[in-house]
């Protein structure tokens, strides 16, 4: 009988698909696996790779994108094994990860459900690998910041279970859907995920599920996983927040009994943390839109007064009204999208606003403005925000290139630094290699020197303000590669991580 079925649903990740089922072929020895991708209608070339590529794996291709819970469900419904995995696509496993899983659930026939320790790709550890119910008071803790302001206090942090060791093996309320293994029985007797998520929270209402059915789920550290934690909404234009707020809102009124007053707050302060998430997920948006709202409203306020004709309303108002109709026209030209149009360009909108607003005045001079004081503050305006402009692009010029360090001294390494040189992957500055290879330690390979271990990369990182790491998945194995990330985390620095799909000239991964 299988052992062992994986289920991975994807969409728009085949890059990071591709190396999930890497490390997933390099798992599977001693045990009988058998491997679903449930492909959620992506719009790259997830379905051509995985054919070509992985013939072994059963692909699904559901034509549509239908969520998580229902995309699993498809899958759950035709696997064979004795123990069923749900498995994110941006994920990397060691090789011994779904073994340690598998043994653990073998030999606690009480156990429903078990998962991994799971961290992100820099070595730190993600807290939402062990849970607790989301409860009324759990959740007004996690979304009012007490459970940030108390991580290890148990009474403000019992969403994320800060008070309890990440190192140690716990019984646990919630698992985390981004690798949980179910045993075969337990998911016989509660059934499939929920499908009235879409995605995020049936995971907790699985997790739920099976506790009340009399199981333990049990939160197993010792072979963690690396996840490249929300990859796949952000290459896709799913409502992230509305789709994980509203999770929240559905598994309350599911899972407990609440009076009209307690789903009145809950709604209140879902929807205030929706609101809260979507400003700071836009900060970068954001942010520069107020800056520059203010400078015009600056140049306005101190230059309008000088105009013998006044509006009736007063000064500080009349500034505001025009630096909103600016910020609305920028806001229209795509000024604060994350694919701005060039400062040029923003430029030339600005100047050929704030000369739209002269000639308004002008044309109105009786009654509003003067066009000489328009023209002033109108001038000032652009000057400030050319200026702000200006500085933050010599800022940017005086850090110069990110600097990057490779962690692998492989033919992968070497390769991706190749293609590196040819500003394949963006701009950057190269700054050597940290390699598995002692021998190699103080060489220079293809012109970039092997500064030291790989295991003291968090070291370099410090040392030389690094901003991007990319780590090569077969420069050693990958159990050894995730253990040192969790020993030393890469801390302040983007990591990346690369496999050989680099050199992929169109064998098959063949299964052993």
């Amino acid at each position: 009988m299988t052992d062992l079925s994986v289920v991975i649903v994807s969409y728009n990740v085949c890059d990071l698909l591709t190396t999930c089922l890497l490390s997933v072929h390099q798992a599977r020895a001693g045990m009988e696996v058998e491997v679903f991708v449930v492909d959620n209608a992506s719009q790259d070339d997830t379905l051509t790779v995985v054919r070509k590529r992985f013939p072994w794996v059963k692909l699904i291709d559901t034509g549509e994108n239908l969520g998580f819970a229902k995309a699993n469900n498809l899958a759950l419904k035709q696997a064979q094994g004795r123990h069923l995995m749900i498995l994110n696509p941006d994920t990397v496993v060691g090789e011994q990860s779904l073994k340690h899983l598998v043994d653990y659930l073998d030999s606690h026939p009480e156990v429903g459900a078990v998962g991994p320790k799971v961290l992100d790709p820099d070595g730190s550890f993600q807290a939402t690998s062990k849970r607790g119910l989301p409860t009324p008071w759990a959740s007004f803790c996690k979304l009012s910041g007490l459970a940030k302001l108390f991580p290890k206090t148990e009474a403000f942090n019992r969403y994320e279970l800060g008070h309890l060791d990440p190192e140690m093996e716990h019984e646990v309320e919630v698992l985390y859907g981004a690798a949980m293994m179910v045993r075969r029985e337990a998911y016989e007797k509660v059934g499939g995920l929920d499908e009235s998520y879409f995605m995020y929270g049936e995971d907790v209402a699985w997790s739920d599920n099976i506790g009340k059915a009399g199981w333990r789920c049990v939160y197993l550290p010792g072979e963690p996983i690396v996840h490249v934690k929300g990859e796949s909404t952000r290459r896709s234009d799913t409502d992230r927040d509305h789709h994980f707020y509203g999770a929240m809102r559905i598994f309350a009124r599911k899972h407990f009994k609440l009076s009209f007053l307690s789903r009145t707050l809950i709604d209140l302060g879902v929807g205030l943390a929706l609101v809260a998430s979507r400003i700071r997920n836009r900060k970068k948006q954001v942010i520069p839109a107020l800056v520059d709202l203010f400078l015009m409203w600056s140049a306005f306020w101190m230059v309008l007064p000088l105009s013998p004709e006044q509006p009736p309303l007063p000064t500080s108002v009349t500034a505001l009204v025009f630096s909103l109709i600016g910020l609305a026209v920028f806001v229209q030209s795509g000024a604060y999208r994350k694919q701005a149009p060039r400062l040029l360009i923003f430029l030339l909108i600005a100047f050929a606003t704030f000369a739209l607003f002269t000639g308004f005045t002008y044309f109105f001079r009786s009654r509003i403005l003067a066009p000489g004081v328009m023209a002033l503050a109108s001038g000032f305006a652009f000057a400030y925000l050319m200026g702000w402009r200006a500085l933050l692009l010599l800022l940017r010029h005086r850090e110069g290139l990110p600097k990057t360090l490779i962690v692998g001294d492989d033919e992968i390494a070497l390769e991706w630094a190749k293609r590196a040189r040819t500003g394949r992957f963006g701009r950057m500055m190269l700054i050597g290699l940290t390699g598995w290879d002692p021998d190699k330690i103080g060489e220079v390979l293809d012109g970039l020197p092997v500064l030291g271990p790989a295991k003291e990369s968090a070291g370099w990182v410090r040392r030389w303000r690094v901003r991007k790491v990319v780590v090569s998945l077969t420069a050693a194995p990958i159990r050894e590669i995730i253990q040192a990330l969790e020993q030393h985390p890469l801390r302040n620095a983007r990591v990346e991580m690369f496999d050989t799909s680099l050199l992929w000239d169109g064998e098959e991964v063949q299964p052993e």
